[in-house]
């Protein structure tokens, strides 16, 4: 169970990567458009762990990998922008949320089933 410091810092980091892949990230995200899902913080608070979605799904792994070889940029500016809440600034860590690519999935199954059962009738 996260305490209040975590749910607290991992919402404050979600906001300021939100806002860095608009300006400071841009490069790194190759075009693609790119959302911060969810974060969770490790309970020591050293490690964030950001899922992150891409609309474009060709390029998935290259913006993932892209921003886990420059997770030190985002940890930059997290850390300027946290420099007086915590004592140390999390290492970021990437990750792809298949979250949405899952209800798509069962969105496209429900839709065969109900297809399926109309034409039975």
């Amino acid at each position: 169970m996260e305490s209040k410091r975590q749910k607290q810092l991992a919402s404050d980091i979600q906001r300021i990567i939100g806002k860095a892949f608009q300006q400071d990230l841009r490069e790194h995200l190759k075009g693609a458009f790119v959302t911060v899902s969810n974060v969770s913080v490790t309970p020591d608070l050293l490690i964030a762990r950001v899922n992150v979605s891409v609309l474009q799904k060709e390029k998935e792994k290259e913006v993932v990998e892209s921003l886990q070889q420059n997770s030190n940029i985002a940890r930059g500016v997290v850390g300027h922008q946290l420099q007086n809440k915590v004592r140390r600034i999390p290492e970021i860590e990437f990750y792809l949320d298949q979250s949405l690519e899952k209800v798509f999935e069962i969105e496209q199954l429900l839709k065969e089933s109900k297809q399926e059962s109309k034409e039975e009738e």
